[in-house]
């Protein structure tokens, strides 16, 4: 079971990754949130053993955009 701690710094992480990177490549947020969803770096992020978590959201988008080309 993930914390109350953990999903609030998982939470605030992706709301702020999703931000930046909508800005950055024009992209709505939604469609943004959906690429990470379907990269699988979402459930990494709330997975307590990844670690993820205690990144920030420069390294999660990172972590999503390596995922992404692993599933190309």
């Amino acid at each position: 079971m993930i914390s109350e701690k953990i999903r609030s710094t998982a939470d605030l992480i992706l709301t702020m990754a999703i931000q930046d990177y909508s800005a950055k490549m024009s992209l709505s947020k939604a469609e943004v949130r959906n690429q990470i969803i379907e990269s699988g770096a979402y459930d990494a992020l709330y997975d307590p053993e990844t670690g993820l978590w205690t990144q920030g959201p420069d390294y999660f988008t990172d972590y999503f955009l390596k995922m992404k080309e692993c599933k190309h």
